[in-house]
């Protein structure tokens, strides 16, 4: 493992990102607000954090590691009632179903806010739907922190956090890319002076955007497409980001957490975590299903768990190429 190091100025910026993206969206700072995370344990704090409350009167901020079991996570909310919720997107979706089977209402909430992977297209449905609240998202890496913060007014633009980074997205030629198109994201870090990082290839995918009608005047990003190896590659060796919701997937069976992995051009392996094994008549279905979802003609079967399939903690990508 690497050892990362940053500036006290570094730090400032980041609180400052921190404050915009509460400021943005109009968050009553008055309310509880809690985290679901990793790198935490269970307690209650005194406020939303010093970049928060050296400015304004906040309500306390109440955590929980990601690791605790969904449902005594959905207990801990109920006891809780936050008006707000932050956490990583697969658990977010795991809650709001988890809510949904349990006919459990958290009344208290007023936003939902995700970070720390890519947003199933879905997700901000599922939130208004188990909570009655609004999702925003924050794209944001553990290396340079925020990158990009949801626009309040127009909700599928992300606005790149300019004074605090250098955000490139290049085609594979290296050159930049234009409104519209998707390319590898570079990012330097402006202030963070102790660890330097200059161009550095995160790894993500996304699209750059249109100049934004907010008037906020910061570039625009349109779609986080993932990681590289989140494309599916077909036989004939084209690729294309992979598409399968899950409102495929329930449809045929109560699956509470399903990964595609891909072995090779002509093979994808399906893990999914359900109580019992999908039926041959499932499996039929499913297997029809994401074939034309994914536009995919090669080999698709089906592998059965009990557990969840990531550690907890684990950051969750719902389709891996391992070629």
């Amino acid at each position: 493992p690497l050892t990362g190091f940053e500036t006290e100025i570094n730090n400032f910026f980041w609180g400052g990102c921190n404050l915009r993206d509460h400021l943005w969206h109009g968050r009553d700072l008055s309310a509880k607000f809690a985290a679901i995370r990793t790198k935490v344990d269970q307690q209650t704090l005194p406020d939303w954090g010093r970049a928060i409350a050296c400015a304004f009167n906040t309500g306390p901020a109440v955590t929980l590691d990601i690791a605790t079991p969904v449902t005594d996570q959905v207990d801990w909310l109920v006891a809780q009632q936050p008006g707000y919720l932050l956490s990583h997107a697969s658990n977010l979706q795991a809650l709001a179903r988890q809510i949904l089977a349990m006919g459990t209402e958290v009344e208290s909430l007023q936003g939902i806010i995700s970070f720390g992977e890519k947003l199933p297209a879905d997700l901000r449905a599922l939130c208004d739907q188990a909570w009655n609240a609004t999702l925003t998202d924050i794209y944001s890496a553990e290396e340079v922190g925020y990158i990009a913060l949801q626009c309040p007014s127009e909700p599928a633009h992300y606005h790149v956090m300019a004074e605090q980074l250098i955000v490139e997205i290049i085609d594979a030629e290296g050159n930049p890319c234009e409104p519209g198109q998707w390319g590898e994201v570079v990012i330097t870090s402006l202030h963070n002076f102790a660890m330097p990082l200059i161009r550095y290839r995160i790894g993500d995918f996304a699209r750059v955007g249109e100049v934004c009608g907010c008037d906020r005047g910061l570039p625009v990003i349109t779609e986080i497409m993932g990681r590289g190896r989140n494309m599916i590659t077909l036989p004939d060796g084209s690729q294309h980001w992979p598409s399968f919701p899950a409102e495929l997937w329930l449809g045929v069976a109560p699956i509470q957490q399903l990964q595609l992995e891909q072995l090779s051009r002509q093979q994808i392996l399906v893990h999914y975590q359900l109580e019992r094994p999908l039926s041959l008549d499932q499996s039929a279905q499913l297997r029809r299903q994401l074939a034309e979802s994914l536009h995919y003609p090669g080999s698709i079967e089906f592998e059965h768990h009990l557990a969840p399939l990531t550690e907890p903690g684990q950051k969750f990508e719902d389709f891996v190429s391992r070629l």
